[in-house]
């Protein structure tokens, strides 16, 4: 009995003790509520400190020197006084000027009236016979201010077109200038392309300019041919002779290049 009793009669004692620490516990924090709740701070009612007083003195404006008033008082015086005189002056003459047209009075009849009854003559405007040559001499002066208004603009227009015709001129002589370079150069370029190099002097590595001039006809044909600076290798000078031959017809000559013959002198580069 008393080996089977221990370990319960432990076990009830642990689960007591838990019981009692827990109520212990819960009564311990509602205690703590309630402080908290039926506790109140402590809070200090008296009146903040009064502000510091201000003190406002009005200080009145000073009284005005008695020299000062007195002049004023003077002049306020001497206004009233020239007031009154002029005011006895104006009551003066009114009587008098009420007075005068009564003394204006006379019995004889006026002169002056009887002028201006009279009729007045009136004098007929004589016709102005100006003799108009003002106008002869306007008309023989608009034909001649007629003819130098005409004279000026056939002036400027002659101005106008001589001026147009050198732009043209200068046009167009460029234009023959740039068209005759790109002919030369585009016959250069086809006798390089025929252009052969001799075996012999190609084998023996000789180099020469030959300068030659020849005379063709508009169509390309080459009608003569002439060695004008040797290269110093025959066969160098020899072949750009036979160049100009075999190459043609030459390349056309454009339309601002003028003449039924054309002379042209070309160096042919002999060079690896």
């Amino acid at each position: 009995m008393n080996a089977l009793a221990g370990p319960s009669f432990r076990y009830s004692y642990r689960k007591k003790r838990f019981v009692l620490t827990a109520i212990l516990l819960s009564a311990s924090l509602h205690a703590l509520i309630a402080i908290a709740y039926m506790w109140t701070p402590e809070y200090d009612f008296s009146s903040p400190p009064q502000a510091i007083p201000i003190t406002v003195s009005i200080v009145a404006p000073m009284a005005a020197p008695k020299n000062t008033v007195k002049a004023v008082e003077s002049t306020v015086q001497q206004e009233e006084l020239i007031q009154q005189a002029r005011q006895e002056q104006s009551v003066k003459h009114k009587p008098e000027q009420e007075q005068s047209p009564a003394l204006v009075k006379s019995k004889q009849p006026s002169t002056i009236t009887a002028n201006t009854e009279k009729p007045i003559k009136t004098e007929k405007p004589k016709p102005n016979r100006s003799k108009p040559e003002p106008e002869k001499q306007s008309k023989k002066k608009q034909p001649e201010i007629n003819q130098a208004a005409s004279s000026k603009p056939s002036l400027e227009t002659k101005r106008e077109s001589k001026q147009i015709s050198a732009l043209r001129q200068g046009q167009q002589s460029e234009a023959g200038r740039a068209a005759k370079v790109s002919w030369q150069q585009a016959l250069h370029a086809h006798l390089e392309r025929e252009k052969r190099y001799p075996r012999q002097a190609r084998r023996l590595k000789k180099k020469g300019m030959p300068v030659i001039r020849f005379t063709m006809d508009r169509e390309g044909n080459v009608l003569d041919v002439e060695l004008v600076k040797s290269s110093g290798t025959a066969s160098l000078d020899k072949e750009a002779i036979e160049l100009v031959g075999r190459a043609q017809p030459l390349v056309k000559p454009p339309s601002s290049v003028k003449g039924a013959r054309l002379t042209l002198t070309l160096p042919i580069n002999f060079s690896f």
